[in-house]
C-alpha cells in the first residue's frame, strides 16, 4: 500500500487523489512513476482511516493547501464531501465553502 504525498489526478479514474489517501495499484511501472514523480511513497505501517475523508477530518486542509488547489479540484472535494456549490463561484469562494463559510 501506497501513501499520496502530492495532490494528482488519477489517469484511470479522473478522480483527484489527495494528500494522506491510501493509493493501492498493482501496476510496478505505474507504482514506479507516481513514486518518482513524488506523487505516492510506500506506506510503513497499515493506515487505520479510511482514505483521505478520514484525513481531512482528522487533519483539516489549511488555507494554504486550498489555495494551491485548482478550481476543479477545489469543486471535486466539494462534490465529495457533499457540500452544494455554484460553478460560477470563484475558487476564493470554494475555499470559504470547504472552511465552513457561508
Amino acid at each position: 500500500m501506497y501513501t499520496v504525498v502530492k495532490l494528482f489526478k488519477d489517469k484511470y479514474t479522473g478522480e483527484i487523489i489527495l494528500p494522506g489517501s491510501s493509493f493501492i495499484c498493482d501496476e510496478n511501472e505505474r507504482i514506479k512513476d507516481l513514486i518518482n514523480r513524488g506523487l505516492i511513497k510506500k506506506t510503513e505501517t497499515e493506515a487505520e482511516d479510511g482514505g483521505w475523508k478520514d484525513y481531512l477530518q482528522k487533519y483539516p486542509a489549511t488555507i494554504e493547501y486550498l489555495s494551491s488547489c485548482t478550481k476543479k479540484e477545489l469543486q471535486a472535494i466539494l462534490e465529495d464531501k457533499g457540500i452544494e456549490y455554484n460553478t460560477r463561484q470563484t475558487k476564493a469562494e470554494l475555499i470559504k465553502l470547504l472552511k465552513g463559510g457561508d
